[in-house]
């Protein structure tokens, strides 16, 4: 999907809300390697962004964050520290 949006991009034509969040969710699930991805961001930028491509990556980025969980991760390990910390003195 990268490439073809890509092309896309590079063509002048502007994503739709859907395809740019397929994309997005390829980048950050990791399917895509780091050259895709530079050249898609760089496609994306040199083109200027729409609301629709915005909105599509924000949607991607917010969904793949998990803000729940990545709290009760950070709370985990905070309590750890502090049982490991209280341990030594």
């Amino acid at each position: 999907m990268i490439i073809e949006a890509t092309k896309s991009l590079i063509e002048g034509e502007n994503l739709t809300l859907i395809d740019t969040r397929e994309v997005f969710d390829e980048v950050l699930s990791g399917l895509s390697d780091e050259i895709q991805t530079s050249a898609f961001l760089t496609a994306l930028k040199t083109k200027k962004t729409t609301n629709d491509e915005l909105l599509g990556g924000i949607l991607s980025s917010k969904e793949a964050i998990n803000i729940p969980k990545l709290l009760s991760i950070i709370k985990l390990q905070y309590k750890t520290y502090v049982l490991k910390k209280q341990a030594i003195f």
